[in-house]
């Protein structure tokens, strides 16, 4: 549903990409090198993995990323057909109360799921409808469409990748640049699941903090280790998602990148799906997730899904949305 890629400006030293020996985000050197394959369209193609010892996060080594890690067909830039009529004025309710985060919201997105603790991301920042939203990385806008649509005419989303057709077609919506070309001021600065695909996501964080008023929310959705499914998955981790997650963070290493851009920690909050368990046993017996449709019967699905709700619950999930708040400017003395 929502974009895995974004950017901030591509300059990167190559020979930090490729160190095997020492943590990029804490400078760590002790850790464990783990081989991990390509298995969303099944090239077997094998990279490595630092596991640092330090700080927990899990990084890519030894591999200069590039476009061909998205190959036509990416799934992030594909459009969605549109509700229309009555049902498009049902979803559009759905999402209105959802985004508000009132009570009625919570139990609306239980049993008509948007994502889980969806009904969280914009009552974070307060302000309702007047609510200035950033969502970085948004691909073809899915998100930013269905916020504007229930009633946040302030949302609007960036992504450097994105087609010129599909910027285009959603031009004042979503404009395809950089995060840090962007300038402005916002409430909330969102990154669903796009953080782990940057080379520099320190340098995604500073800009979100530049772009924020004081007291706004840096929203940061992503996959997490140490987590149940890392443990009993290992290297057929479906987040894993070699090579195009560049950064697996834990709690740690993301709060200590998120402290250096001059945010907090408000709270963390488990929303993994049922994917951690039909992606990963895909993985397992050497299948693509390309082929997880039909794969699995209405049972087994329903199980992981309840697995994944105590799993969160729980504080074990394989993904949790971040809250960052921007923390006051300290004065000169």
């Amino acid at each position: 549903m929502l974009s895995c890629r974004a950017g901030v400006d591509a300059a990167f030293v190559a020979s930090e990409v490729n160190r095997a020996d020492r943590c990029l985000i804490c400078q760590g050197q002790g850790g464990r090198i783990y081989q991990v394959r390509e298995m969303m369209f099944g090239t077997g193609t094998a990279y490595d993995y630092f596991l640092c010892a330090s700080c927990g996060c899990l990084q890519l080594v030894g591999f200069v990323p590039g476009e061909e890690q998205y190959p036509p067909g990416y799934y992030s830039y594909n459009s969605a057909s549109r509700a229309t009529g009555a049902r498009a004025l049902l979803k559009a309710w759905r999402n209105r109360l959802v985004f508000r985060g009132k009570r009625v919201g919570r139990v609306v997105n239980r049993f008509s799921p948007y994502v889980e603790g969806a009904e969280r991301w914009i009552s974070s920042a307060g302000d309702g409808f007047d609510t200035r939203i950033l969502d970085v990385g948004c691909g073809a806008g899915h998100l930013v469409r269905d916020l504007v649509n229930a009633g946040f005419k302030q949302a609007q989303g960036i992504d450097p990748f994105i087609p010129d057709s599909v910027a285009a077609q959603l031009a004042g919506l979503v404009r395809k640049a950089t995060l840090h070309e962007i300038s402005g001021e916002y409430d909330i600065v969102m990154f669903h699941h796009v953080l782990e695909h940057l080379v520099d996501p320190q340098a995604a964080l500073i800009d979100a903090a530049r772009l924020l008023r004081p007291g706004g929310v840096c929203l940061v959705r992503l996959p997490v280790i140490p987590n149940e499914a890392w443990n009993r998955y290992r290297e057929n981790w479906v987040q894993l998602d070699a090579p195009r997650h560049i950064f697996v963070h834990s709690i740690a290493s993301l709060t200590l990148l998120a402290e250096r851009a001059g945010f907090k920690l408000d709270d963390v909050q488990y929303d993994s799906t049922e994917l951690q368990f039909s992606g990963s046993e895909l993985y397992s017996r050497g299948i693509p997730l390309a082929s997880l449709l039909g794969a699995f019967s209405a049972r087994e699905l329903r199980r992981y899904r309840r697995q994944a709700r105590r799993l969160n619950r729980a504080k074990r999930g394989d993904q949790a949305a971040f809250y960052f708040r921007k923390t006051p400017a300290k004065r000169a003395a």
